[in-house]
């Protein structure tokens, strides 16, 4: 019978301890919105941590915007197939808070909201660099992934706000799924430990069984939680604790209503949707679409006259007003108008 190889398994598992210990996470938000690592980080372009620090990165962020988050994991260098095993035993997740710079009382903390909160899922597909070879320095991996963030708008009240984003990475130290039983022997009752009581010791004299001696161990039927392997729960992996950034909206919008005076009388009304540029940014915004709609309404768009036209280039300050006409479905008037309604 063939045994396993014990020399095999312990390198593994000093493979596996060496990676936990010795990578680092951090994560980063260029500022080119089409950053790509392949180009910015091919061969030839300079040490992989000095281009990987010298890359801009956004120093703030606006609300509503949909940003990419780059997780860069550095890791002592390892052949192809072992790297690959340890990476797919990682879990890279991420929170983003909104967090008030002013607290709402003297004494209180600062007003926070979760606004994200999510995970690289497939782990599999990542981008993966490694280190020109030295003689004296330890030579490295960078392994590099990227996830979408939408940040919405909180619901608190906003007060020099903040998005903190939080990254961790947990490295699983066994590669095989953990057994759900919890039992070296998949399931089976371990050699030289004491079975238990039988608990159908009283049926051996029984006739009807023919002499048969049925064996049935306590320890099959207890309530016995089933225990973990500690090599199966996730290790957190060193790295960058929090990456906090100041958040801005671009834009404020409002609706007000009004009644035209008409002859005759008409359920319909105005609405003038406003909309307000904020001074938080120095570029132009192209603002290609607005959509307003009413349940059990229908909503004609007012805004036809020249230069309102769709898509509009607006700057800093810009003050915009829009005029659309809802009016309540036609069942809706009869039905009002109806003796006894």
């Amino acid at each position: 019978m063939a045994l396993p190889d014990s020399n095999g398994a312990n390198e593994a598992a000093d493979g596996a301890e060496t990676f936990l210990e010795q990578s680092y996470l951090t994560y980063i938000i260029p500022s080119a919105t089409s950053f790509d690592p392949e180009v910015a980080l091919r061969p030839g372009a300079g040490a992989v941590e000095s281009t990987i620090s010298g890359i801009e990165q956004r120093e703030q962020l606006f609300f509503d915007e949909t940003v990419d988050v780059h997780f860069i994991l550095r890791t002592p260098y390892a052949d192809d197939q072992t790297l690959r095993s340890h990476l797919g035993r990682l879990v890279i997740t991420l929170d983003a808070h909104i967090l008030n710079g002013v607290a709402p009382e003297r004494d209180g903390p600062p007003a926070s909201e979760l606004i994200y909160n999510g995970a690289v899922e497939d782990v599999d597909n990542v981008f993966i660099v490694a280190d020109e070879p030295q003689e004296d320095a330890q030579r490295h991996v960078y392994a590099i992934w990227k996830l979408r963030v939408f940040l919405g708008r909180p619901r608190i009240r906003l007060q020099m706000p903040s998005v903190v984003f939080s990254g961790a990475a947990n490295f699983r130290m066994s590669s095989g799924a953990p057994d759900q039983r919890g039992e070296p022997g998949g399931g089976y009752m371990q050699s030289c430990v004491p079975s238990g009581m039988n608990l159908l010791e009283s049926f051996a004299t029984d006739p009807l069984l023919g002499g048969t001696r049925p064996q049935l161990s306590a320890q099959r039927v207890s309530k016995v939680a089933p225990l973990t392997k500690p090599k199966d729960t996730l290790h957190r992996i060193s790295g960058l604790q929090t990456l906090k950034l100041k958040i801005f909206p671009v834009l404020h919008t409002r609706v007000r209503f009004s009644r035209p005076n008409t002859t005759p009388p008409s359920a319909a009304m105005i609405a003038l949707l406003e909309v307000d540029f904020t001074p938080y940014f120095d570029c132009e915004a192209a603002l290609d679409k607005l959509a307003l709609g009413v349940t059990d309404g229908t909503v004609e768009d007012l805004n036809t006259q020249e230069g309102m036209g769709l898509p509009l280039s607006c700057v800093a300050h810009d003050h915009l007003t829009f005029l659309y006409k809802l009016a309540p479905q036609q069942r809706d008037i009869v039905r009002k108008n109806l003796p006894g309604t």
